[in-house]
């Protein structure tokens, strides 16, 4: 599903997005890849409206019993902490990608200096095997 939304997101938004997929596959419950699907898809979108970049990647590994996506550009970056931004006009944006997250015990980490881009990871925690 993610290797589709980078596919559309040229033809929808103008943002080539180059998209590496996991070395094996995952299993993740249907809530969780519900949920990892719609924060990756808010994140690219504010990618194609504020980073002023035409082009951005999505990496998803897994590292230390967790599943990482992580969206990232060489955009204009921006200044205020995350946790600085509480709901704005419009929508939650990534005040809501992080609670959205949280439901699912994971989370959202963003590093991003002005002008310099932005890299936001999502971090969701692998159920072990029965």
């Amino acid at each position: 599903a993610l290797h589709d939304l980078a596919g559309h997101m040229l033809p929808l938004h103008g943002l080539k997005v180059a998209f590496t997929p996991a070395e094996r596959p995952l299993n993740l419950d249907e809530k969780a890849n519900i949920h990892i699907f719609r924060a990756t898809r808010e994140l690219l979108i504010n990618v194609a409206k504020h980073a002023k970049v035409k082009e951005c990647s999505v990496s998803v590994t897994h590292q230390d019993h967790q599943v990482c996506v992580t969206v990232e550009d060489k955009g204009c970056g921006f200044a205020a902490p995350l946790e600085a931004r509480g709901p704005t006009r419009g929508g939650f944006g990534l005040f809501g990608i992080r609670e959205r997250i949280k439901t699912i015990d994971g989370d959202l980490a963003i590093e991003t200096t002005a002008g310099q881009g932005t890299r936001a990871t999502i971090s969701v925690p692998i159920p072990a095997a029965p």
